[in-house]
């Protein structure tokens, strides 16, 4: 078991004592060339030099100056880790809590959960929780899909073991950041779910914020984090949307590979409020052309077959360059910077094999 943290800052190990406590490893993939000095002894740290040295060439192509620099720290999972082994992925603000380790392992567990569905395509993680004020919804939700939208409800009991799970949230929850501007609470503390893990339906699309993410190594593949503050015009860029288009690439390669992605604990305490007015900029083009990337992507998966995490990137990442010319400006702009990032990413997966 491995916990990987993207930081640009002296990572807490103290939110993370629990996790030090039982001896799992923490990589820190610090984003800059020169880590702090001093850090925690327990603390394996990995500044732009250090990764300029593993990956050579495709370092020009990796994930940086944003959370999605993560990737990398992924690739080394990728490498160290047994077939079964489990990734823990944070953020930097992110606080654990005593039972954070016990409750992973039960989620982890193959039991009985239900398995929440909806009428449309995306499904709302906040539907998890229980006592917060509606309507929310999380960041990278399309708009066009919150239109008479339909809380997600419970059809039925599997038994199953996921092989991804998407941890939610105390105290601010990751909402879009012009969200913000409504009267709709967004921080909870303390903050209850419905039940303490449930999957989501094969055929619904879910954000996944990668603050709080779990995995085993098999699915490392599909869990790239999108090159984001990717430049479209002179003062617009794509950002803050890494995570959201990984994580619907994520869920569309487990419903082909047969897998299934959990939602619900264990919850982090996430501490950081970012600053609203920077975000909703960083945000705004991608909201512009979320509903076409996610069409792009239906129409690529439709074009793969199931195989390996890794095989199916590899079709997806040339179904992606083959549609990029009929893209509109701003997502063609975009997918002339991802399908290279992707090609090194899946290049460098199979080095190790």
């Amino acid at each position: 078991m491995v916990v990987i943290i993207p930081s640009n800052r002296i990572v807490r190990v103290d939110y993370l004592r629990p996790i030090a406590e039982a001896g799992i490893e923490i990589i820190v993939v610090f984003d800059g060339e020169n880590p702090p000095t001093g850090a925690d002894r327990r603390l394996r740290i990995y500044g732009w030099k250090e990764r300029k040295k593993i990956l050579g060439r495709d370092d020009d192509f990796f994930p940086r100056r944003n959370g999605a620099c993560r990737s990398f720290g992924f690739l080394l999972a990728w490498r160290e880790l047994g077939e079964n082994e489990l990734v823990i992925a944070l953020d930097d603000d992110c606080e654990v809590g005593a039972d954070f380790v016990e409750k992973l392992q039960r989620v982890f567990a193959t039991t009985q959960r239900p398995q929440l569905r909806t009428p449309g395509v995306h499904l709302n993680a906040l539907d998890a929780y229980t006592g917060i004020e509606r309507p929310l919804f999380p960041r990278g939700f399309p708009y066009s899909a919150r239109l008479n939208y339909t809380t997600a409800s419970a059809v039925e009991n599997v038994r199953v073991a996921p092989r991804f799970n998407l941890g939610l949230w105390h105290q601010a929850f990751d909402v879009n950041a012009i969200d913000k501007l409504d009267r709709v609470p967004w921080s909870y503390d303390p903050a209850r779910l419905h039940f303490e893990s449930a999957v989501i339906a094969p055929g619904t699309l879910i954000s996944v914020c990668s603050m709080n993410m779990h995995f085993r190594r098999e699915v490392i593949p599909a869990v790239f984090q999108f090159p984001m503050n990717v430049r479209i015009t002179d003062s617009w860029t794509i950002d803050r949307y890494g995570d959201i288009w990984g994580g619907f690439v994520l869920k569309s390669l487990m419903d082909k590979a047969g897998d299934f992605m959990s939602v619900g604990e264990p919850l982090i305490r996430h501490h950081h409020e970012a600053n609203i007015s920077k975000n909703i900029k960083q945000e705004h083009f991608a909201h512009l052309v979320n509903d076409e990337f996610v069409a792009t992507l239906s129409d690529s998966c439709a074009a793969i077959s199931r195989g390996s995490y890794c095989d199916m990137m590899c079709h997806l990442t040339e179904e992606f360059e083959r549609r990029t010319e009929n893209l509109s400006p701003i997502l063609n702009a975009y997918f002339r910077v991802l399908v290279p990032s992707l090609k090194a990413w899946t290049r460098a997966l199979r080095q190790t094999n």
